[in-house]
């Protein structure tokens, strides 16, 4: 059993979304070199209320707006993540799947945003092996998603 990260270290929620990124890379190039299916699932934390984790890629690009602070470092990880898997040469049989679990959590932060507005969870298919047959507002559960582990195995279909 490797070692990742020392037993007593601790931030936030465990350790920050740059390490579950680094630590995923890794594995996806160790597990790439194999010509078995795999799925890598990363859970980031950096955003989760109340006012999220500055952590030492966060820039100050919204002043005291701590929160947007935060999610616009997480996008900019994420961002870079996907870069860097598209330059993978595994990428071409790679289905790159970004969701979230919930909407923001956050007391405050959609205070100025109109009580019209429709808040969803943002969803992402990059690289698909299908084509949707609605592109936009589909209608799913977080829970359609353990369907991913078939995936690795099979072609499904996701709509």
């Amino acid at each position: 059993e490797r070692k990742l990260i020392p037993e007593d270290y601790k931030v936030w929620w465990g350790f920050e979304d740059r390490r579950s990124f680094a630590f995923a890379k890794e594995k996806m190039l160790e597990l790439s070199k194999s010509d078995q299916p795999f799925n890598i699932t990363i859970l980031t934390v950096d955003t989760h209320f109340e006012d999220g984790y500055v952590c030492e890629q966060c820039e100050d690009q919204w002043g005291d707006n701590q929160y947007a602070n935060v999610i616009s470092c997480s996008s900019r990880q994420i961002s870079e993540f996907v870069d860097w898997i598209k330059k993978q040469d595994f990428y071409k049989d790679t289905t790159i799947v970004l969701t979230g679990d919930h909407t923001t959590m956050d007391s405050d932060f959609c205070d100025p945003v109109s009580d019209d507005y429709e808040r969803r969870v943002y969803t992402s298919f990059i690289n698909s092996a299908v084509e949707p047959q609605q592109k936009e507002k589909r209608e799913y559960t977080n829970a359609a998603f353990s369907v991913m582990i078939g995936y690795v195995t099979k072609p499904i279909r996701l709509v």
